[in-house]
């Protein structure tokens, strides 16, 4: 079998070699909030959330990031070598397996709300207007327009001051990323490599001698 499988607490991942395919997969527990004047939330509303979120992380973060084996890696027997493609999922759960908790507030639309992530307790808050690309920067021509969302769900993946990539948001001052405004994790909704960073440590500790370098995202 060239299948391998890592738990942790903020993913799981699978590696596919048969198919050349890494798979990181979250499970996300909903509780549904309301702000002042928003009314509730229906049933359908919740699901179409959700269906937003799987929506946007797929078109988003999904098959843009591609793997190669480290040299020096040992190859597993029967697996031919070629470009590992990544693919992220998020499942809504109803049980204690979910990764994160995640609160998702109905909010006015045009409102705000200030999103985000607790890397140590694993919970991000959200709301309605998180689906919704709104602009983040302006310098003369050059605009920046990011998804709320996809830009927290950067953070749940590793990219949080405490992680062994030790890069979380860009936009503040002093990151060494300041200035790359069409970032993800700055003013953007572009990947870059170092996003993948946690990813890749995480993964190049699942199989014995076999490494893996990112070597193209688009």
């Amino acid at each position: 079998m060239l299948i391998y499988r890592k738990e942790t607490p903020y993913f799981a991942i699978t590696l596919d070699l048969g198919r050349n395919e890494l798979k990181i997969l979250q499970r996300w527990k909903y509780s549904w909030a309301i702000a002042p004047g928003s009314g509730k939330w229906t049933y359908a509303e919740t699901k179409n959330f959700h269906h937003k979120v799987d929506r946007l992380i797929w078109s988003v973060w999904g098959s843009r990031f591609e793997l190669k084996l480290a040299q020096g890696s040992k190859i597993p027997a029967n697996y031919k070598v070629g470009p590992v493609k990544t693919y992220f999922d998020v499942k809504w759960v109803l049980d204690n397996s979910a990764h994160w908790k995640v609160t998702v507030t109905k909010i006015k639309r045009g409102a705000f709300q200030q999103s985000y992530i607790r890397w140590n307790t694993r919970e991000i808050s959200l709301d309605t207007e998180d689906t919704t690309q709104t602009l983040k920067y302006i310098n003369g021509p050059v605009r920046s327009y990011q998804y709320g969302l996809t830009h927290e769900f950067g953070h749940t993946l590793g990219n949080v001051a405490y992680t062994p990539s030790g890069h979380g948001d860009e936009y503040a001052s002093g990151s060494p990323y300041l200035a790359d405004f069409p970032s993800i994790m700055n003013s953007g909704n572009e990947l870059r490599q170092r996003h993948l960073d946690f990813i890749k440590q995480t993964l190049n500790s699942m199989v014995p001698g076999v490494k893996f370098d990112i070597s193209h995202v688009r």
